[in-house]
């Protein structure tokens, strides 16, 4: 855990993506404000494992001419970080599992058979380790946003 630039953790991450999105098709948009606190202390490279995952699961599960959406926001207090998609979604039963080990729905199954289950569990964990905050919203048929407040100052 060091002074480590948020931005360029997000940037990093994206930039790991931009060759599925453009393969598959996905428009993708990154909104970070000039104006926004960069630094703080956080571990950069279990955050960019953190974003790689998420913007993993959106280019996977959402269709080609599809939409991605990275945006960062701070204030005082946190860094906000979200990841939004026009993907698949997840159905309202399954939500409420979608941080425990190895879950994944059938229709994630069916659409991706080569995967853990592993990727948001961890994810939550490794925010979690930061004292923060990680929460996911999703219609199915509609898509996803994936929500992180890690803290600016601890």
């Amino acid at each position: 855990m060091k002074k480590n630039n948020i931005t360029d953790a997000i940037n990093d991450a994206v930039d790991e993506s931009k060759f599925i999105m453009k393969e598959k098709n996905l428009k993708f948009h990154v909104s970070i404000p000039e104006k926004s606190v960069s630094e703080f202390v956080f571990d950069n490279e279990r955050i960019k494992i953190v974003l790689r995952n998420i913007l993993d699961n959106s280019t996977t599960y959402t269709q080609s001419g599809g939409k991605i959406n990275v945006s960062l926001k701070t204030d005082n207090d946190y860094a906000t970080i979200k990841v939004e998609d026009t993907g698949m979604g997840i159905s309202k039963e399954n939500l409420p599992k979608v941080f425990t080990k190895f879950f994944r729905s059938k229709k994630a199954i069916q659409t991706e058979t080569d995967r853990s289950g592993l990727g948001l569990f961890i994810a939550k964990e490794i925010i979690e380790a930061h004292s923060g905050k990680i929460n996911v919203e999703s219609k199915e048929g509609k898509g996803t946003i994936v929500t992180i407040k890690l803290p600016i100052s601890r």
